[in-house]
């Protein structure tokens, strides 16, 4: 129907505990993927996962043939306990799974107007750079980073992303950029 003889990356969307332990297994999603798969008609299968780390652990242990996971990761919701960005980075680095990224800006959070404190640790530090461009290096300073995928409501939001993904050295924050973005979390969070 979508007129393709395959796709590059197919991805079963918004897994969760209860979907996987409810209405994946009934309509055996896993398996018409894994098929897909073997038939040529998918590349790389993946999914877009929204829970916790001990089911993301499971999701993986059980199905090796998933080679990528969508996850939401963002400075802010790194030590989150309710979302566990940072714990299940940790898992799919575990089980060597190419990471996507959603999310990075938090909905756009953290790439617009920050309360007065935060913006003031940021420009103290470096004045040039944007809250866009912190948020975008500080997810590119992580290894298994594949892609990432940002939000934008605009031309000049496209471009903004573009520039700072064609700038940013991967994994090259300095220690003092990463205290920065710590002391920044802290100031928002309160």
């Amino acid at each position: 129907r979508c007129g393709v003889e395959y796709f590059d990356y197919y991805m079963l969307h918004n897994i969760t505990n209860n979907f996987y332990n409810g209405i994946i297994p009934q309509l055996k999603c896993f398996e018409f993927a894994e098929k897909l798969k073997e038939e040529g008609f998918i590349r790389h299968l993946g999914i877009s996962f929204h829970d916790d780390a001990e089911t993301l652990d499971k999701i993986l242990s059980e199905h090796p043939s998933i080679e990528f996971v969508q996850l939401q990761i963002n400075y802010l919701d790194w030590d989150n306990e309710g979302i566990q960005s940072g714990k299940c980075y940790e898992v799919a680095r575990k089980y060597n799974k190419d990471i996507i990224v959603m999310e990075p800006l938090k909905g756009g959070i953290l790439a617009g107007k920050m309360p007065d404190e935060v913006e003031s640790i940021f420009k103290k530090a470096d004045p040039s750079k944007t809250n866009a461009e912190w948020s975008i290096s500080w997810i590119l300073n992580h290894s298994e980073i594949t892609c990432v995928f940002s939000g934008m409501n605009n031309i000049a939001q496209i471009d903004e992303n573009i520039a700072i993904g064609n700038s940013v050295e991967p994994h090259s924050m300095s220690l003092e950029e990463l205290e920065t973005i710590d002391y920044a979390k802290r100031a928002l969070k309160e």
